[in-house]
């Protein structure tokens, strides 16, 4: 009996020791079980439990759709946070063509109780896409000269509803037929499309026609000449600007388009003319491979088209058509528009007198339906769209712009594109007969499969710090000519470099010239000392050049850029650096890093609607 107890002992230790633990399993369990819905039902009725999941993830149902939500909200803050490169009052830094933002924003925030963002640009491919816009043509007249054949159309591309009016979006097209005929450029066309004038007069005798006409004889290519769009005069009712105006011209149309689109509840990109603007582009290449086709014997039909415009965005977004294989903005395209804004207010402490027209817009600059009514046009929020070769006609002393502007997009959208420029010293806000020469040059360049006078790879930096600024500009291509040019304001604290400008007495003159400088110091020929320099790496020749000018006097700003010219075989080819400005920082310092998360004026410095 006494060695039976130990053994008695051990056995009920073991056996409390087997009830304990289950004792432990079933209140884990039950805790399992009931204590999330204790915290469930006890959380407050306005607040939302949401998945651990990221929001994007739990408000989509597809991978892929779950990926462009992301990539568009990173367009969203990336595209704005660009305009953070300038430096405030007091502060240098170094601009180069990898010039990136410096002061990070927020995205609007997408949670789960709300639809994913439509992505960029959605809202416009699909207005392209209504089958109910069929082309319509009518042909009007045909006609020989001495080096080609002309055709007269009127086109009907569709209708766009403008206010509460609906109008017919109908266009006179001139297509040039050149009877001598360039087998390099065969299957390829050069479009313009204009806006005006559009009523049918003088059609073959304006300066837009007889430049369309010359490039086609010039070059033994089709080019094609759109009038009227946007269609002026536009018919209108309800206008907000005005009450006794019932039609609309030009840049009134866009401002008016754009003030309807934000305040259309919800937000209707529709409603920007941009839409219909691009589709009668597109609608219009089809017009032309399509006469050219019927009316004349070609052995190749056109499959692939340069297109040109003056109106904002236009030309760009004509790349969204795989025909298109290259585009010429001309003067004020807003890539990055918002921030093309506010570096211009931050440099002047106002607007420009030709936005004047669009004051209402300034008023919500910073706000998320202008942001909704833009994000749908311009290339910033959506450059994962192109890779046509793109070249800006820009004008170096623009009324509607600023020589840094392309700070703001210039290094984005050049990663997947290839992005030429040519700065026209001493020009406004209009089309130059300068700019002929390098619109020629660039398209047989960039076309003909005849390479002996090809594009050249460009590649720059610029530099602009109190110890030092420079422009070096390397090509693979010997230059014929090498110009650096230079410009200095002429008011204290107003990085304003116009020809033009509005003060009491009106639209004044002042003087903003830019000079030519071609010796040292202010150009160099470094093409030697780079090339030793890189006499180690896979030798490819390169010719180099650099450009440096002194600081100016406190309160006032230099503007320079390097022109370099290639001879071709039609015409020569002319392209630009960015504009380099010293000092890099802006007199205004302005509100804009508040205005995302509070009213555009609940901020200690307003902006004022301003037009100098």
């Amino acid at each position: 009996m006494g060695q039976m107890e130990p053994r008695k002992r051990r056995c009920l230790c073991i056996a409390l020791t087997c009830v304990l633990i289950l004792i432990f399993i079933l209140a884990g369990t039950l805790c399992g079980i009931f204590i999330p819905k204790l915290l469930v039902s006890s959380a407050p009725e306005n607040v939302e439990v949401t998945s651990a999941r990221s929001p994007i993830e739990a408000s989509s149902t597809s991978t892929v759709a779950s990926t462009v939500s992301s990539i568009e909200s990173e367009q969203f803050t990336e595209a704005e946070t660009t305009t953070s490169t300038v430096t405030t009052e007091g502060t240098t830094s170094t601009t180069t063509t990898t010039t990136t933002s410096t002061t990070t924003t927020t995205a609007f925030p997408t949670t789960t109780s709300t639809a994913p963002e439509l992505e960029a640009g959605k809202p416009l491919l699909d207005f392209l896409e209504l089958s109910e816009d069929a082309l319509q043509i009518e042909y009007l007249d045909s006609m020989d000269t001495a080096q080609s054949r002309v055709h007269i159309v009127n086109i009907t591309t569709g209708t766009w509803i403008f206010g509460d009016v609906e109008n017919s979006w109908s266009h006179f097209l001139v297509v040039f037929v050149p009877k001598y005929r360039e087998q390099n450029l065969d299957g390829n066309g050069f479009f313009y499309s204009t806006e005006g004038p559009a009523d049918g007069s003088d059609m073959l005798l304006s300066i837009e026609a007889e430049f369309m006409k010359g490039l086609a004889e010039r070059t033994g290519s089709v080019t094609a000449l759109l009038y009227g769009n946007p269609p002026s005069p536009l018919r209108h009712s309800g206008s907000s600007l005005n009450e006794t105006e019932e039609v609309f011209f030009g840049n009134q149309i866009l401002a008016l388009s754009w003030d309807y689109a934000r305040k259309a509840v919800p937000v209707d990109p529709s409603k920007n003319v941009i839409f219909p603007i691009l589709r009668s582009v597109l609608r219009s290449l089809d017009a032309v491979a399509n006469i050219v086709a019927e009316k004349d014997e070609l052995p190749v039909p056109i499959t692939s088209f340069c297109v040109m415009s003056e109106v904002p965005f236009v030309a760009w977004l004509a790349g969204l058509d795989p025909r298109v294989k290259c585009a010429i903005p001309i003067l004020t395209d807003l890539v990055n528009g918002t921030a093309q804004f506010e570096r211009q207010y931050r440099s002047m402490a106002g607007w420009s007198h030709h936005w004047a027209g669009f004051g209402d817009l300034f008023d919500d600059l910073g706000s998320r339906e202008l942001w909704e009514v833009l994000r749908h046009v311009d290339p910033i929020y959506q450059p994962w769209r192109f890779n046509h070769t793109v070249l800006m006609l820009r004008a170096g002393n623009d009324e509607a712009s600023v020589p840094d502007a392309t700070y703001d997009f210039f290094e984005k959208m050049n990663k997947k594109q290839k992005i030429y420029l040519r700065s026209l010293p001493n020009s406004l806000h209009e089309i130059d007969e300068r700019f002929r020469n390098t619109i020629e040059g660039f398209y047989v360049a960039q076309r003909s499969q005849n390479k002996e006078s090809p594009l050249p790879n460009l590649n720059w930096t610029l530099v602009a710090t109190d110890e030092q600024n420079e422009i070096v500009v390397s090509s693979d291509r010997r230059p014929s000519r090498v110009t650096v040019w230079m410009s200095e304001t002429q008011n204290r604290n107003k990085k304003d470099f116009r020809l033009l400008k509005l003060d009491k007495d009106g639209v004044t003159a002042q003087n903003s010239q830019y000079l030519p400088f071609k010796e040292p110091p202010h150009l160099e020929d470094i093409s030697f000392d780079f090339a030793r320099f890189r006499r180690q790496a896979t030798y490819s020749q390169l010719y180099t050049y650099r450009a440096s000018f002194e600081l100016p006097p406190t309160g006032f700003w230099k503007a320079y850029f390097i022109e370099l010219e290639f001879v071709g075989r039609w015409s020569s080819q002319i392209y630009t650096t960015e504009t380099n400005v010293i000092p890099a920082r802006l007199p205004w310092r302005g509100c804009w890093q508040f205005q995302r998360k509070k009213h555009f004026y609940d901020c200690e410095k307003k902006y004022e609607r301003r037009f100098l």
